[in-house]
């Protein structure tokens, strides 16, 4: 019975609007780190630069997305 209510409440749950952003927003990192990896000619140490901001926004985003999905 527990289990049955439980199904209920989670196919009844309302999205989270800022859990749906924050997952908009990681998706979108991760393809802008994965194309500033695949960029070629440019300098070295911006190229580690850029990498580095974009893992700590993205590592920031994981932990919004994990509080936003404690909240629900």
């Amino acid at each position: 019975m527990e289990y049955a209510k439980y199904l209920e409440n989670a196919a009844t749950k309302a999205p989270n609007p800022q859990l749906e952003r924050e997952e908009e927003r990681l998706s979108g990192l991760e393809a802008e780190l994965f194309a500033v990896n695949e960029l070629e000619f440019l300098a070295f140490d911006l190229k580690d630069e850029m990498k580095e901001y974009y893992e700590n926004e993205i590592a920031a985003c994981k932990r919004n997305i994990n509080y936003f999905e404690g909240c629900a």
